[in-house]
């Protein structure tokens, strides 16, 4: 059919076949018709209709706007083939784009491989967009390689966003080093780092635990008058707390106030977990008061690193408090805050209360329990006068589907999980 009403077409107008094919296809792009775009082209080929540019960027942005980016990078590179059409910048960097917002990111590679080739102008937007996929998988090799790249086909050197993605991906990617020598090199070409190359630098030793890295970084910044916001504190905090440097965490706390920055719960959460890892618990629960006083959001996060400060400091009492405290606000927790709770009194062996608490659980919110959590009940009562005890519990969670038993078995003949040993002596 659609053959015969462009044959129709084709008498009352030579040759403007393909003006129709623009229409018809721009009008498809409009409705969001993506299957009926498709079938159109398909049919435009059968008919041995020339696919234009025009024709063939209308369908590219339905099929970016419906999410098919597969579609996208196979039509970009069948034109030259198929259809004798050079795609243009503009078609190649709608389709990077959209391949790297999609994590294609050896397709999206692949187009920018082939648009410096055949010389087509990159543009700064694919360029960013390509390297933020890579830095979202740590992948800091190919982003050096990028870098490279961009720099070969725009005859300069990389701005100063391509490069802070750059140090993110090698910071995602474990190379922290290789994020400082980044660092180095954008001084090298005139570029100043930003408030936000410094955060991903900040990160990037934080993350591999160089905190002496990240400190001196972050003094840097006031030395050269680089304005320090919400992120940096964040990425200076979390430096600290896998450190266990408490003191340096609370007083660089004190500096973000001074600064007229407001702490939000990622920034109390990293001083907290700073203590929680010295068992400095008196310190944890201080910050976790003062950001109920200050109205702070606290989560799952900030609630566990101030359970777990108490359990390694010995206070089973205060863990108890802290447990009370989010039951009297109506919120259900999850697993993890019962288990830290049952934690704290097992390193106290206070294995009755340990118990109590099981009890009271299984009561109340019997959904919650799990085995780490029955695991750290066990440990409690690891005692040879307590093993009717012990046996009693895991057979009631066994029963109630709790515990899985044939993985205990496995860990009690294996021996290669300490964690499950108690529960397999249970078993």
């Amino acid at each position: 059919p659609l053959g015969s009403l462009l044959d129709c077409f084709d008498k009352r107008a030579p040759g403007q076949k393909a003006i129709v094919c623009n229409m018809v296809m721009e009008h498809v792009r409009v409705k969001g018709l993506i299957r009926e775009g498709l079938s159109f082209l398909d049919a435009m080929r059968a008919l041995r209709i020339p696919r234009k540019s025009l024709t063939l960027l209308s369908l590219l942005k339905l099929c970016a706007s419906s999410g098919n980016v597969q579609k996208m990078v196979k039509l970009v590179e069948e034109m030259k083939d198929e259809d004798q059409v050079a795609p243009t910048a503009h078609m190649y960097s709608q389709t990077i784009e959209a391949a790297a917002s999609a994590g294609m990111v050896d397709e999206a590679l692949r187009l920018f491989a082939t648009m410096n080739a055949e010389g087509v102008a990159v543009s700064e937007g694919s360029c960013i967009d390509l390297m933020s996929a890579l830095a979202r998988n740590g992948d800091w090799s190919r982003a050096l390689d990028l870098l490279q790249d961009v720099r070969a086909c725009t005859k300069r050197p990389p701005t100063c966003i391509i490069y802070t993605t750059a140090v993110n991906a090698c910071g995602n990617g474990g190379a922290w080093e290789m994020a400082l020598m980044l660092m180095k090199r954008m001084e090298e070409e005139g570029i100043a780092p930003n408030t936000y190359t410094y955060g991903a630098a900040i990160k990037a030793c934080a993350r591999a635990g160089k905190w002496e890295q990240a400190e001196k970084l972050f003094a840097e910044m006031d030395e050269r008058s680089v304005a320090q916001n919400e992120v940096t504190f964040t990425a200076i905090l979390d430096a600290y707390a896998k450190a266990g440097r408490a003191r340096d965490a609370a007083t660089c706390l004190e500096v973000m106030k001074t600064k007229g920055l407001r702490p939000s719960t990622p920034h109390y959460t990293a001083v907290i977990d700073a203590c929680s890892r010295t068992g400095e618990y008196r310190q944890a629960l201080r910050w976790l008061e003062e950001m109920k006083k200050e109205e702070v959001p606290i989560n799952t996060l900030t609630y566990s690193a101030s359970l777990s400060a108490c359990g390694k400091g010995g206070a089973w009492d205060e863990a108890v408090r802290v447990l009370l405290s989010i039951l009297s606000t109506g919120e259900r927790p999850p697993s993890v805050i019962y288990m830290l709770t049952i934690d704290a009194c097992r390193r106290a062996d206070q294995w009755p209360v340990a118990a109590y608490l099981w009890d009271m659980i299984e009561y109340t919110d019997s959904t919650s329990l799990n085995q780490p959590t029955l695991n750290s009940l066990i440990c409690a009562m690891e005692h040879p006068a307590l093993l009717p005890t012990m046996a009693w519990y895991y057979k009631r969670a066994y029963e109630s589907g709790r515990v899985n038993h044939w993985s205990l078995q496995f860990f009690r003949v294996v021996d290669l999980h300490n964690f499950s040993r108690p529960l397999s002596k249970a078993a």
